[in-house]
């Protein structure tokens, strides 16, 4: 997945949940982070992407996140 393709599944996930921010997990989190990487990264090879609705109410709460990778963005 490139960036453009990233910000387009973003934009459209934002539409479906009619919200305005997303959190993104996993490879596709940290393509998000680092818009200019190059398509041999890891993350770029994906074709998908897990996201939810900013909006949702918590599930749990977790105080530790070092194991993953997430990233809130605003559309």
């Amino acid at each position: 997945m490139t960036r453009d393709e990233l910000e387009h599944a973003i934009r459209a996930a934002c539409d479906i949940a009619d919200d305005t921010e997303l959190w993104v997990f996993g490879s596709q989190a940290v393509l998000g982070s680092y818009p200019d990487a190059p398509p041999a990264v890891p993350a770029c090879a994906s074709k998908s992407m897990t996201s939810l609705p900013a909006s949702l109410p918590p599930i749990e709460t977790k105080t530790e996140t070092s194991s993953r990778s997430y990233w809130r963005i605003t559309s």
